[in-house]
């Protein structure tokens, strides 16, 4: 189901996805997608982001296989950062920034949007997830303050903070009467971020060493976290399958997993490597095996994930720095452009049905 300022430090002030993904920009070049098996049903692809209009602002943006659609105001800034699909409904969320210039935290269904913060400070939603009448989101507060922001989960508008440290939550998963929420959290305010998950509002902390949580999923009892750890200087991407350590790269160079996804007994991870300074090559693994998908001549991230049957669905973004970015979802390798290249976008997540 379903977004770092530099390597050295992923959390951005504000709306901590967005950032990440508009620091890290690459590219290659656009294949054509094989066709579907005859006679098989066509898979509907759902991405969320935003894209820079002729106006200067950031649209969040929907879209569906090849039709697109702008979610927000035109003339405010906002951004999808996460999708989720319920029955036949679409919930995009993310935020938009009001004419005071204070992110409201805020999703869409079907296109019509509904606001879970006042304006009073800047909050943004990074994840949802839709359990049968119950909407859940997990997002932040940004306080202002020395600690930063505060993660923080909403049931059907109703908020949750879940730290007063600095802290941040990334995604947020609904298992049975269960909540997980997977972001980080400082041990003490000012110091440095820890790659944690909250159950049911209790903190479990999966390492003292600096690092952040991005992305959770849960598979019957076992939880799987993903993010990167701070090992000898180095970003590491990692997941953690209850609360065990599954290191993906071997910290010679920055590296962070995005989102996580587990189907069929598979493990499949999203991230992005440093290739260069200030150029990212987007990539996955499965079952710890790697995939680059992009060359690092630009910068690219991968984001969000889908599996649907055999084939692997990775959102993101393709080019930058020296060029516009462009949205993208990659499907087994091929790359399927969503935006034509001439001003900047983003596919933050996906899901395929």
């Amino acid at each position: 189901m379903k977004t770092a300022s530099t390597q050295k430090d992923l959390m951005p002030a504000f709306v901590s996805l967005v950032i990440i993904i508009m620091i890290l920009f690459v590219s290659c070049k656009k294949k054509k997608v094989p066709p579907d098996n005859p006679g098989s049903p066509v898979p509907v692809v759902y991405a969320v982001g935003q894209e820079l209009n002729a106006s200067g602002k950031y649209i969040a943006r929907l879209w569906r296989s090849a039709t697109s659609s702008g979610l927000s105001n035109v003339n405010l800034n906002a951004s999808a950062l996460t999708v989720f699909i319920s029955n036949k409904d679409v919930y995009a969320g993310g935020y938009e920034i009001n004419t005071a210039g204070i992110g409201i935290a805020k999703y869409w269904k079907n296109g019509s949007g509904v606001a879970l913060s006042d304006g009073s400070k800047n909050e943004d939603i990074t994840s949802l997830f839709v359990s049968g009448a119950d909407v859940y989101a997990a997002g932040n507060l940004y306080t202002g303050t020395l600690v930063s922001a505060n993660a923080k989960y909403w049931k059907n508008g109703t908020a949750t903070i879940l730290s007063s440290n600095g802290s941040d939550a990334n995604s947020i998963y609904v298992s049975g009467n269960d909540v997980y929420v997977a972001g980080s959290e400082s041990p003490t305010i000012a110091s440095e971020r820890n790659p944690v998950y909250w159950k049911n509002g209790v903190l479990n902390r999966l390492t003292t060493n600096r690092g952040y949580a991005y992305a959770v999923y849960v598979s019957g009892s076992d939880i799987y976290i993903a993010g990167f750890e701070e090992i000898n200087g180095k970003n590491v991407a990692r997941y953690w399958k209850n609360g065990i350590g599954v290191s993906l790269s071997n910290g010679t160079r920055n590296e962070i997993a995005t989102s996580i996804l587990v189907t069929n007994g598979d493990v499949y991870v999203t991230g992005i490597d440093e290739e260069s300074a200030g150029r990212n090559r987007a990539k996955y693994w499965k079952n710890g095996a790697a995939t680059i998908l992009t060359n690092g001549i630009l910068n690219a991230y991968a984001g969000g994930i889908a599996v649907n049957g055999t084939d692997i669905y990775i959102s993101g973004f393709d080019g930058g720095t020296n060029t516009a970015s462009t949205a993208v979802y990659w499907k087994n390798l091929f790359q399927v452009k969503l935006t034509d290249g001439s001003r900047e976008a983003i596919a933050s997540a996906i899901v395929v049905q």
